[in-house]
């Protein structure tokens, strides 16, 4: 008997899944993944070099397959995503070999894939290496953009560090301290018997200062080296997104590194500059043994020039220092006490200036060594340049920056090596890439 419709029986929903449906649209997706890596591969819109930074040469974040590399391929496909490797050295010289590498590598890319947006994504110390290698002009003309991940910027020039002691006035300097024991010992009573200890005073101080001489040439060549190995981008700042994330801490060691080439530059300016002139005005006024005059003599090849009124310094020199050695000794073998006191504070005196700049130079090195050793987590030999290289690093290069600074994705971990793995620098990543594209092909529609 045949049922009314209303009755007709309810049968289950087959238990069998529509394997045809699966298989298609697993073959659509594998077509679309084939066709997307041909595309990646072949004709990419975007090509973005991954740089890792210090102590990071196996970081997998740069991968095309990262997280982080996923993140841009899905928000800016087709890109090609291009893993840049380096030593990883935290050194000047590590870094400016990557440097040479990354733009061979570069323009290896850019000619490959001519008709691609080219960009970079730099982490810590990688975005320096980025940022040098874009002081060439034509390679960051044809640069989309630069994203950097908590990169401490450096930034190093040499400081005009003029030298206090000439030979001449570091000879008397040693001169003048063999002269000070000397007159000492005569002052006590000893007569002329601390001659050997004055000798010996002299070729010791004498040394220091070879040694010395020799260290600041070495520190000097050193910082122009630091200098020549870290030149000024050439990027415009809308080229450059500065990205930073909160409790980030190498925030710390950038604190650090400012407050050491703070310290530097105050010492230099505030303290030992003032220092330094009076020091240089008073050997310019004694002139020991007149070589400085002799000096600029010669210089100027003795050229005839008409007579000038005598300053007094001159008449100083000309007229008093060269009776002064006589009347020292005379006063130092004087049988009163007071007398040859006075003969000592005599000789001591006429030799202060030249061994106030000893002791300045002297001082100085290991002073400005020790304040630069803030500066070591920015590379190992920063310290060794000295008073010679002002180096400061910064939350951004000189000139008028934007700076992002983004929540932290830590999760109780420490924050500036995570910063690579955080979605949020993921997704303003890819938008600002993909903004930076549109504007820029508005400006060519519309020169």
């Amino acid at each position: 008997m045949k049922l009314p419709p209303q009755f007709t029986p309810w049968r289950p929903p087959p238990l069998t899944p529509d394997l045809a449906a699966i298989f298609r649209r697993a073959k659509d997706y594998e077509r679309e993944r084939i066709e997307r890596e041909r595309l990646e591969e072949e004709a990419p819109r975007f090509v973005i070099m991954m740089v890792h930074g210090t102590f990071a040469r196996k970081a997998t974040w740069i991968e095309p397959d990262s997280p982080f590399g996923r993140a841009l391929r899905n928000a800016l496909a087709p890109v090609k995503i291009v893993p840049f490797r380096w030593s990883g050295g935290n050194g000047v010289k590590a870094r400016a070999k990557a440097v040479l590498d990354l733009q061979s590598r570069a323009a290896e890319v850019r000619q490959k894939y001519p008709d691609a947006h080219h960009a970079f994504v730099a982490h810590s110390h990688g975005g320096n290496v980025v940022l040098n290698a874009l002081a060439d002009e034509g390679l960051a003309e044809k640069t989309l953009g630069v994203v950097t991940l908590g990169t401490p910027f450096l930034d190093a020039n040499t400081r005009g560090q003029e030298a206090l002691l000439d030979g001449t006035d570091g000879f008397m300097a040693a001169v003048f301290a063999g002269i000070a024991v000397f007159a000492i010992g005569a002052a006590l009573g000893h007569g002329r018997g601390w001659w050997l200890p004055a000798l010996l005073t002299i070729v010791a101080v004498g040394v220091v200062l070879i040694a010395g001489g020799f260290i600041a040439a070495l520190m000097r060549k050193h910082a122009k080296r630091i200098s020549d190995l870290m030149p000024a981008t050439s990027l415009r700042p809308e080229q450059l997104a500065i990205v930073r994330t909160a409790s980030d801490e190498a925030a710390a060691a950038l604190s650090g590194a400012r407050v050491a080439g703070g310290f530097a530059s105050l010492f230099w300016t505030v303290v030992s500059g003032p220092v330094v002139r009076l020091l240089r005005d008073a050997l310019e006024a004694v002139d020991y043994l007149g070589m400085r005059a002799i000096q600029r003599e010669f210089e100027r090849g003795y050229a005839k020039r008409p007579e000038t009124v005598k300053s007094t310094s001159t008449i100083f020199r000309e007229s008093v220092l060269p009776v002064l050695p006589i009347l020292i000794l005379m006063m130092l073998d004087d049988r009163n006490a007071s007398m040859r006191w006075l003969g000592a504070i005599i000789a001591i005196a006429s030799g202060l200036p030249a061994i106030g700049a000893l002791l300045v130079n002297v001082v100085s090195v290991p002073f400005s060594v020790l304040f630069a050793l803030g500066l070591l987590p920015c590379g190992l030999t920063l310290p060794l340049a000295g008073p010679f290289l002002d180096l400061t690093v910064e939350p951004a290069p000189p000139g008028t920056w934007s700076v992002t600074q983004l929540p932290s994705f830590s999760e109780g971990r420490l924050s500036h090596g995570r910063a690579h793995d955080d979605p949020h620098v993921f997704t303003f990543a890819g938008h600002w890439l993909k903004q930076r594209a549109a504007l820029t092909g508005t400006a060519m529609k519309n020169p």
